[in-house]
């Protein structure tokens, strides 16, 4: 029998690394993470927004999420958290296919990535409301 929680508890350490290692990428190395995606940092306050906002925003998600994963009864709330994250990621993104024709590849497997994010966040949620 699998231990409880496990793929639970995965699913939200695995949300928690990738959000606290984007977090740490953006607030370290703003110029580079966002030339990436095309979108150029070009001034001291450009980079200072982007540390803040992708770097600092997705630090306290990643951290929040550490914390949720290593309390029993925080853990279901913690996927919720990743699930909506990741789910408001990929509507967004999901928008800007819709809207914005030619997009590069990048785009596609990012928006890929987060989808695939919220449908294990929702089974998580699933096997554990059948508990």
């Amino acid at each position: 029998m699998a231990r409880p929680l496990l793929f639970t508890r995965l699913v939200l350490w695995t949300s928690a690394l990738t959000f606290l290692g984007f977090g740490i990428a953006f607030a370290v190395a703003p110029t580079e993470m966002t030339a990436v995606v095309e979108i150029e940092a070009a001034t001291p306050m450009a980079r200072a927004d982007i540390r803040a906002m992708y770097g600092g925003l997705e630090i306290g998600a990643g951290l929040a999420m550490a914390l949720c994963a290593c309390s029993k009864r925080q853990v279901v709330a913690g996927v919720v958290l990743a699930t909506l994250m990741l789910a408001a990621m990929a509507s967004m993104r999901g928008l800007g296919i819709y809207c914005d024709e030619q997009q590069p590849l990048l785009t596609y497997i990012l928006f890929a990535s987060e989808v695939l994010g919220v449908v294990a966040g929702v089974l998580a949620l699933l096997r554990e409301r059948g508990r």
